[in-house]
């Protein structure tokens, strides 16, 4: 989008080869034809395996870890250019998600499944816990914001310094592109603001491709057909 509507000439290159010169338009769809071509057969290539791939131990194995190591930045997908703050009393020290049950995919096809888990751990006694969830285009533009306190989720049982984890799941109808994820950790308290205890902004990349063509960052599923 940003290259059709900024500029006047486009040039598509593969492999050091020139593939197309001209409006940007008509260059940009050759591009998509392309990239979507290659992608796709990959997709196809992981959706194939992934039966081999599901695991329930995948899921066990990550949360019966209740070791307080920060493993967050060595796992796959890290934005090591996140941004990072808050008051240290509590951490998000690592993260696993899911795409139709497959662990870590390299791609994210559109209309999958989602399940983000992470481990975090308080320090000290938090009044309001609240866990947070945001995911914004690579432009920086937030498509969705939700936290457990709107969504009225009974953190009670959260205890100091031990282990626990949150699990986020979401249908995946976004539009072929990049896009970060971000999390974070704060304690409502009694105050008017709450405080950031540990929060970890565009601290997750996926990489969504679709084999459908549409414009605009999010899928409504439209069919057209004559009667």
């Amino acid at each position: 989008e940003q290259v059709i509507q900024h500029c006047s000439r486009a040039i598509l290159l593969n492999n050091g080869s020139l593939i197309a010169n001209g409006e940007p338009k008509d260059v940009v769809n050759q591009y998509l034809d392309l990239l979507f071509g290659k992608q796709e057969s990959i997709a196809s290539k992981s959706n194939s395996q992934s039966n081999e791939l599901i695991k329930e131990s995948d899921y066990t194995e990550f949360k019966d870890d209740i070791s307080l190591d920060d493993l967050f930045s060595t796992r796959p997908s890290y934005n090591k250019y996140e941004y990072r703050w808050g008051d240290k009393s509590a951490a998000i020290l690592d993260y696993s998600i899911f795409f139709n049950g497959e662990k870590f995919p390299n791609l994210f096809k559109s209309k999958g499944k989602i399940e983000l888990i992470i481990k975090c751990v308080f320090y000290r006694k938090a009044v309001r816990p609240v866990f947070g969830f945001a995911i914004k285009t690579k432009e920086g533009l937030e498509l969705y914001n939700t936290n457990s306190e709107e969504q009225g989720v009974d953190v009670s049982n959260v205890q100091i310094n031990k282990p626990f984890f949150v699990s986020f799941k979401w249908d995946l109808n976004l539009a072929p592109g990049d896009y970060f994820i971000s999390i974070g950790l704060a304690d409502l308290g009694l105050a008017s603001e709450p405080t950031p205890l540990d929060r970890r902004y565009d601290s997750i990349h996926i990489n969504v491709i679709d084999s459908i063509l549409y414009y605009g960052l999010t899928d409504f599923g439209v069919k057209i057909s004559l009667e």
